[in-house]
């Protein structure tokens, strides 16, 4: 018995020795690698980050998170790289950490050396949110969801601005015109909440509408569960290991809010494709959730992939929407030269992708907003293998730094836009003139670089660009409400923590008595006659509370145009009931002579017709004024004028008529005012033989009697 107790413990301590000695085997080979490795690339070690004291790398782990409550991250490593260099070591929990603001080791890390830096370890942080998404997977995995999200990203799709306008209407809904306070980064992180959903599932949330429903109420439950679900991930994160003693029962609800909000969409999709299997291969825009419904029946990698997408399709404009405004309020001749570029590049016009692109004054405060407050301002990889950094290391840091596989390493984009050798001395102030005059490559990163470049970076800046643009063809002062400087609020993006809060002043924009309104008819004759020299009498009429307007004879003309007011003017006048209809902007006239055919519609006496104003002009070509009424109109109403001339519709009555369904659709969301020109060559007197011009009359005459506010 003795003697097999003792081959037992011979056993054991065998397998013991040999392991170690295997161990430990390693632990030399992997030591001489490395040693071998550092002398071919002459690495030297980077400046590190004092630390003392018994536990000091758990001390340090807690002395992060002490100052994420405090939100002094970024300023914190900032004044690290300032005192000790702009490439240091520390250890977090046993763990070798390396922090970098360099630009050429950033430019290795994310390009050159893509390949040795993995994402992987977000996972065990972010999946409770996240799962297996395109930010939490590396190789096969995240190529394919790359792949799968790009088509939802292509210049086509980008450039499309409707969906855009159609959103900002239910932000203006909710700016008051009374000059109170109103936190805009709230309603940005709503409207690109309610973009995204729509530009990548084809589903709107609408929480917009539903804050003005409620009131100003909070947002929809979905866009708070959000909100919180990413403070716990970054939470998470920062723990590092000792997350397995984090538990927030409201994160984990936020969590499950989520999932089930990415459910549904799911099954609306997959109901789609079952009623239809053939649905969507042949529609005009590419939706992602359909493609997934199309590629997979696994429901835990779809909802995963849908998640990924909203946050940053999000996030990352709504962060860029709210730092720019913060600014823009603090600094009012930045404001002003923007809102001078946005007047003489488009008066009242709605913008255009290529307008957005070729303003130079806007790209330039875009990307001065990213540059002090990337959206993602610091970021991690984890070091596949042994491998180094190019710059960093010895005395004067100009050496290459070792990585050991295992190494955290973590990039400031945040310090590394505010280097005084980059932007200069006065690289903490926003100044966006300095892009007149620098291209800074690498050293200027706000959407990452490489391979993992960010899909939705034109996306981002066609949205915050075109938000911008409205804004400032609405609002003609800004004046910020914010008593503090700004603190940072940082999950995995960035956005200001008490807000941006400013008030704005309506342009312009307001309730006109039946005397104003008579005032404004007549400069807009008046402007017209001086312009085209038309000749024609303007006879203005007093008011007494009886006669509506002004009266506009007309010449004999011979010309046909249709305008489309739909905008404007509530009546603050008991008499203009069923005269003026509430946001419309309605013509008055009175004393109307047969010869000079004008037709006044009323909505109450016949229910059948337009509402407004329907009016016939008739004269020699290029003397009508037209287009110049429909300018002076737009400029005195303070609304955007769409021109369309009517063979752009097409030549057939069927797609006349989707078209001109679709671009009322869009001119009565967007509130503008709407000319489709030269529709005389369709107007003509019907015959027998040409039955689809006939059709095409048709759609045209039909469009006059129920379209609101039409003038032709």
């Amino acid at each position: 018995m003795q003697y097999a107790n003792y081959l037992v413990f011979l056993g054991v301590l065998g397998v013991t020795v040999s392991l170690v000695i295997h161990r430990a085997h390693r632990l030399i080979q992997n030591h001489v690698a490395q040693n071998r490795c550092i002398i071919r690339h002459g690495c030297q070690p980077a400046a590190k980050i004092p630390s003392t004291g018994i536990f000091r790398s758990l001390r340090r782990t807690l002395s992060n998170i002490r100052t994420a409550q405090q939100h002094r991250v970024l300023e914190t490593i900032h004044g690290n790289f300032q005192r000790f260099g702009n490439t240091l070591t520390d250890r977090r929990l046993g763990r070798s950490v390396i922090i970098t603001c360099e630009p050429e080791n950033v430019k290795a890390i994310v390009s050159q050396q893509f390949q040795d830096f993995t994402v992987g370890h977000r996972v065990h942080a972010q999946g409770p949110l996240l799962g297996h998404g395109i930010f939490t997977s590396d190789g096969d995995r995240w190529a394919r969801s790359r792949a799968l999200l790009r088509p939802n990203f292509t210049r086509a799709q980008v450039s499309d601005l409707a969906l855009f306008e159609e959103k900002i209407q239910d932000l203006f809904a909710l700016i008051p015109d009374n000059g109170a306070t109103v936190d805009l980064q709230e309603l940005f992180f709503s409207y690109t909440l309610d973009s995204a959903t729509e530009f990548l599932f084809g589903h709107s949330l609408h929480t917009l509408r539903r804050r003005s429903a409620t009131d100003g109420d909070s947002a929809s439950e979905v866009a708070i569960a959000f909100n919180y679900a990413m403070e716990a991930i970054t939470t998470r994160s920062r723990l590092g290991s000792l997350r397995v003693f984090y538990f927030d029962r409201k994160a984990t609800q936020s969590f499950k809010i989520c999932h089930m909000f990415a459910e549904n969409l799911i099954d609306h999709a997959v109901q789609r494709r079952d009623a239809n299997p053939d649905a969507g291969k042949d529609q005009q825009k590419y939706r992602v959730i359909d493609e997934l419904v199309r590629q997979t029946n696994d429901r835990r990698q779809m909802r995963d992939e849908l998640i990924n997408a909203l946050i940053a399709g999000r996030d990352t404009t709504a962060g860029l929407l709210s730092n720019l405004f913060f600014l823009l309020a603090k600094h009012q001749e930045v404001w002003t030269k923007l809102r001078d570029e946005v007047n003489s590049t488009l008066g009242r016009r709605l913008p255009t992708y290529e307008d957005l692109r070729q303003m130079k004054y806007l790209r330039h405060c875009l990307n001065e907003t990213l540059r002090l407050y990337p959206v993602v301002p610091i970021n991690s990889r984890r070091a596949e293998n042994d491998t180094c950094l190019p710059v960093g290391g010895g005395p004067d840091a100009l050496s290459p730094v070792f990585v050991p596989k295992g190494t955290m390493v973590l990039y400031s984009v945040y310090s590394m836009h505010r280097r005084d050798d980059v932007y200069g001395p006065n690289a903490s102030k926003f100044w966006p003139e300095r892009w007149d005059s620098i291209r800074p490559k690498w050293s200027y990163l706000p959407f990452n670089g490489g391979p993992r470049i960010c899909l939705g970076q034109q996306y981002a800046l066609a949205e915050a660009g075109y938000v911008t643009v409205r804004l400032a063809q609405r609002f003609c002062k800004l004046e910020s409400r914010d008593p503090e400087q700004w603190q940072e609020s940082l999950s995995l993006t960035l956005r200001s923590r008490n807000g941006t809060k400013n008030d704005r002043n309506l342009q312009g924009i307001k309730t006109l008595t039946p005397f104003e309104l008579s005032k404004q008819a007549l400069a807009i004759d008046r402007k017209l006659s001086q312009h085209h020299q038309i000749g024609s009498r303007t006879v203005p009429n007093k008011y007494t509370g009886q006669r509506k307007g002004v009266d506009l004879p007309l010449q004999d003309r011979n010309y046909i145009t249709i305008l489309l007011f739909i905008k404007l003017l509530e009546p603050s006048h008991e008499s203009l009931v069923g005269t003026v209809l509430p946001g419309f902007v309605t013509f008055f006239l009175s004393n109307i002579h047969p010869s000079s055919k004008v037709l006044a519609c009323d909505v109450n006496h016949h229910p059948r017709l337009g509402k407004g104003l329907v009016r016939l002009f008739s004269g020699p070509r290029g003397v009508v004024g037209k287009t110049l009424t429909a300018e002076a109109i737009a400029e005195i109403a303070h609304c955007p004028l769409y021109v369309l001339s009517s063979g752009s519709l097409g030549d057939s009555s069927r797609k006349v008529q989707e078209r001109l369904d679709r671009v009322l659709e869009l001119t009565e969301a967007w509130k503008a005012i709407f000319l489709l020109d030269v529709v005389d060559v369709f107007l003509v007197k019907r015959n027998n033989e040409n039955l689809s011009r006939n059709a095409i009359t048709s759609v045209f005459s039909g469009n006059s009697n129920t379209t609101r506010g039409s003038c032709y």
